[in-house]
């Protein structure tokens, strides 16, 4: 099994991610095995983007630094759930501060098959362990947050509808239609998270209906774009585990 070369920098993570040999690539080619659209990761800063980057492709960073305006490319990686392997194309790992956003997120979004937006579920939700918002004048990060991830978010479905609207796809159809996962994060600091109940539980309820993000997913259906919600946590070799295999069953879904 080819492995992802770990280096200096990186601890192995996880099982049944590495790196695609040409043998699944020819495989993926035939349909032998399901092959993924090119995948994009997006995000504010600090959310965690790299580190389900890097975790795709079966390792960690030993220590977690601002990914800033590096745009690092891979090679294509096979992922195994449930006995189902995937080959999948990861975009290029790109930061979440402004110059990188207005340097390479449209362009990246507009290649994708499958956009996975991370989201800091208790801080958008101004519920994190070790904030009091209505005390703390962090609450600000809060507000700023969720007015980064509306801009965001509003961001994509307007790139969404300039391409539906060229001429040639009015007259041919709609062109590529990315898929978009709302990938919440950091649900382990939240004190109502409940790890077992990730999809019915308080902190999903209270996210489906917090008004901001009624209001941005709204935005994203109106341009043709329907997201989906999925929460949990980077935190630990299993919870990481369990996301990725649920990020992985939404993409071979």
């Amino acid at each position: 099994m080819s492995r992802t070369p770990l280096g200096p920098d990186f601890v192995a993570d996880g099982e049944f991610r590495r790196s695609a040999s040409a043998w699944d690539r020819i495989r993926a080619s035939t349909g032998l095995v399901k092959k993924v659209g090119r995948v994009s990761i997006f995000g504010t800063q600090s959310v965690g983007k790299t580190t389900l980057w890097e975790s795709f492709r079966g390792r960690l960073p030993i220590q977690a630094q601002p990914t800033g305006m590096r745009r690092t490319n891979a090679p294509p990686v096979i992922v195994e759930v449930g006995g189902r392997p995937a080959v999948i194309k990861l975009g290029p790992d790109v930061g979440g501060n402004m110059e990188a956003i207005c340097t390479y997120w449209r362009d990246e979004f507009l290649k994708a098959g499958v956009v996975i937006y991370i989201l800091n579920v208790p801080m958008y939700l101004k519920n994190h362990r070790s904030l009091d918002c209505s005390k703390n004048p962090g609450s600000r990060d809060c507000e700023v947050l969720r007015e980064d991830v509306r801009d965001h978010l509003v961001a994509m479905a307007t790139w969404h509808d300039q391409r539906r609207r060229r001429w040639y796809n009015r007259w041919f159809g709609a062109g590529r239609v990315p898929r978009v996962l709302i990938l919440g994060t950091w649900c382990d600091e939240h004190p109502d998270w409940n790890c077992a109940r990730p999809t019915d539980g308080a902190v999903y309820k209270q996210l489906e209906s917090d008004r901001h993000y009624i209001r941005f997913r709204a935005k994203l259906v109106e341009n043709g774009l329907v997201p989906q919600l999925l929460l949990g946590s980077l935190a630990t070799p299993s919870s990481r585990s369990a996301l990725i295999e649920n990020v992985v069953h939404y993409m071979l879904a």
